[in-house]
């Protein structure tokens, strides 16, 4: 009994560090991205030439602090991935640490592809979508909101970004068996319903993000399944 709570504390500690070192680096990065923030902001509203209003004193100071601190996070995921292994590694067997290690390398390199898939392709089309005259009358000129649409775009990015996770959920969910590949196939006409919900879900309102946001996701959701065949996970 004394070695069981042993090891739960030393695993508590272990957990402890790995919680520290990653607040560290989410903090160091976050004060410079804070100092870098001229280049994020105009990074991120390239795309975007009308000017932009603010509706209250506080809203510049508290619009850079919260960008500041998600680019710290965004900039931070490969370090966070490193301690969560660091964490994890430990108790996983050798064939299933080279699971878990894959699983992690097509997670990251999918957000990536999610984001930047977005941020290329499919931000322009909605902001040029969302910002056509036509949607306003005549005698009504739109004073575009600067924090709104910063908060518009980093939700952009952050949906494509975890909605490309797809893949790695549903390639788990086989290889736990809890359900087949038979199954995610039959599946399919409900899936597609899903999927434009969640794009839906993730993205602004807007037809154009929502479609180019649901047809990747069946595109992987029939790769996963197609992975799935080939590699004879969950047999």
């Amino acid at each position: 009994m004394e070695n069981i709570s042993l090891s739960i504390f030393e695993h508590f500690i272990e957990l402890r560090r790995r919680i520290f070192y990653s607040t560290l680096n989410v903090i160091f990065l976050s004060i410079i991205s804070y100092f870098f923030y001229d280049n994020i902001v105009n990074l991120l509203l390239k795309d975007f030439s009308q000017k932009l209003y603010t509706y209250n004193l506080t809203e510049g100071f508290v619009t850079k602090i919260k960008i500041s601190f998600l680019s710290g996070i965004f900039l931070s995921i490969p370090m966070l991935i490193f301690q969560i292994s660091l964490f994890i590694m430990p108790a996983l067997k050798s064939n299933e640490k080279r699971i878990y290690f894959l699983l992690l390398l097509a997670g990251f390199f999918l957000f990536i592809c999610g984001s930047f898939f977005s941020y290329k392709k499919i931000l322009p089309l909605s902001i040029t979508f969302l910002n056509q005259a036509e949607f306003f009358p005549k005698n009504v000129s739109p004073w575009l909101n600067y924090s709104g649409l910063l908060k518009f775009i980093t939700q952009f990015l952050i949906g494509f970004g975890v909605a490309f996770q797809l893949p790695i959920v549903l390639i788990f969910i086989v290889n736990l068996k809890i359900l087949s590949k038979q199954k995610l196939l039959n599946s399919f006409r409900y899936v597609i319903v899903i999927c434009f919900i969640v794009a839906a879900v993730l993205t602004p309102p807007d037809w154009i993000s929502q479609v180019m946001l649901a047809i990747p996701l069946i595109i992987l959701y029939f790769s996963s399944i197609l992975i799935c065949y080939i590699f004879k996970i969950g047999n």
